[in-house]
């Protein structure tokens, strides 16, 4: 297994350096997990909506849950609406940053998918980020960065509060997932990044680009996001 700056640097759209804060990383992609968040994101990048035009628009939505997504959308500042009645709502400037992750992530969805898929790509980016997002996931993907190492080796990676056992079964998530692969050095189980896992990469920098940009906007007033549109795989339907 090459080392993985190198081969990274076969693949030029991705960046062969992760950033150095995976707990910023993944405090981002768990932000943008929730079920209906992307949906949200994606069909307000074009400007404002109320709720009965976002229920018309977006696949398997209910009042309840869009009520509650966009509530809580809201507390963590990723949208903002107007007041009174048919309210209207529409993205932060935090909210458009999340696009160039949401982009990310659909590309490395679109490069897992085993063939055509009749799924809603944006049910694949939920699916996808629901996965990135689990426990531990970016502190594994970083602490394989260099290479192959041993379930001891990657340890000290993880937060001190994390067994062995846990750590064993989230690797093991993972290479069932073709995230990770294993091999064998000798009496020593090894464990390294497979093309998959190399290609969360320019998920993480874009994930980390965000959180800076959560960090850094202190001012809500909404401007015209001048970001290419986001565009899943193919149109989002419903039925």
């Amino acid at each position: 297994m090459p080392n993985t700056a190198t081969v990274l640097a076969d693949f030029p759209h991705h960046s062969p350096v992760l950033p150095a804060s995976p707990d910023a990383v993944h405090e981002a992609l768990r932000l943008l997990a929730p079920t209906m968040t992307a949906r949200v994101i994606h069909q307000l990048q074009s400007g404002s909506a109320g709720k009965r035009q976002l229920l018309d628009r977006i696949e398997e939505c209910n009042p309840s849950t869009l009520n509650g997504r966009l509530d809580m959308m809201r507390d963590t500042g990723l949208v903002e609406s107007s007041l009174g009645r048919g309210a209207a709502w529409r993205l932060t400037a935090a909210g458009r940053a999340a696009l160039p992750v949401l982009r990310a992530v659909d590309e490395w969805a679109r490069h897992r998918a085993d063939g055509p898929s009749d799924a809603n790509p944006v049910l694949d980016v939920e699916a996808a980020l629901k996965l990135l997002s689990s426990a531990h996931t970016t502190r594994i993907v970083t602490g394989l960065a260099h290479g192959p190492l041993t379930v001891k080796q990657l340890r000290p990676a993880l937060p001190s509060h994390v067994s062995e056992y846990n750590l064993r079964m989230r690797l093991r998530d993972l290479v069932g997932e073709r995230i990770l692969a294993q091999d064998k050095a000798g009496p020593r189980l090894r464990f390294h990044l497979t093309l998959d896992g190399l290609r969360t990469a320019k998920i993480h920098q874009r994930a980390d680009a965000f959180a800076a940009a959560r960090a850094t906007v202190s001012n809500r007033t909404p401007t015209r996001s001048t970001a290419p549109t986001l565009v899943f795989s193919h149109p989002e339907r419903r039925g």
